[in-house]
């Protein structure tokens, strides 16, 4: 009698093949959560008026939401730790990306701040502190879809980091790319950083690239 062969098994944390399937349905989802955060951003921006700097004053609901559609989209077609790990992993990546998102406005503040209130603040930190707040920017930006790997990392995931790139570079993309559709779209205002932000063309870059190291591809 033959005996019997045990059947082939998936080292611990392979994406299993079935996942494969559900890839397209994931980015559509992806797509439209993406697109409609940058939607919400705006029409907040519009409700409490377009014209000037008031938007930059006021705490924008848009941002827990979109939050909110990203860890939904983790939790629904996202490829993350199941069982008990699964709550605890998603309070980590929202802990993660509430503390980055403090940090990155912070630099914001710093990185394009004009006029008076500029020069006030250099001269009360200095030309060497205040250049290097303002220079985090630029290492803040692909460093969320790199601390999104790295959780998936901690929490035993087989990452791919191909996909980590893409979502990098998807976040260092993001104002070259709004700044191009702010000019074939002649978007009123101009084409600059503070209106890729204002137009919430940026947003949906960003959720797409926080998004893409978890898209459920086959190994």
């Amino acid at each position: 009698m033959r005996a019997a062969v045990a059947p082939y098994a998936k080292p611990e944390g392979a994406m299993p093949t079935r996942l494969a399937r559900n890839l397209p349905t994931a980015i559509i989802w992806l797509i439209v959560a993406s697109l409609l955060g940058g939607i919400l951003w705006r029409l907040e921006v519009e409700w409490h008026g377009w014209n000037g700097y008031g938007w930059t004053g006021y705490f924008h609901w848009a941002v827990p939401v979109a939050l909110l559609m990203c860890l939904a989209w983790l939790h629904g077609r996202g490829d993350i730790p199941r069982g008990w790990r699964r709550p605890l992993f998603l309070l980590v990546i929202a802990a993660m990306l509430v503390g980055w998102g403090i940090v990155m406005r912070f630099a914001l503040y710093y990185h394009l701040n004009f006029g008076p209130g500029a020069v006030v603040e250099r001269l009360r930190l200095g030309q060497y502190r205040y250049r290097l707040y303002a220079s985090m920017v630029f290492p803040l930006l692909p460093m969320a879809p790199l601390l999104m790997g790295a959780v998936g990392r901690l929490f035993g995931k087989r990452m791919h980091w191909g996909l980590i790139g893409l979502g990098a570079l998807f976040h260092v993309l993001a104002v070259p790319l709004s700044l191009f559709l702010l000019v074939v779209l002649r978007h009123d205002g101009g084409a600059d950083t503070l209106n890729a932000i204002k137009s919430g063309l940026i947003w949906p870059w960003i959720i797409a690239g926080l998004c893409l190291p978890y898209l459920p591809v086959r190994r």
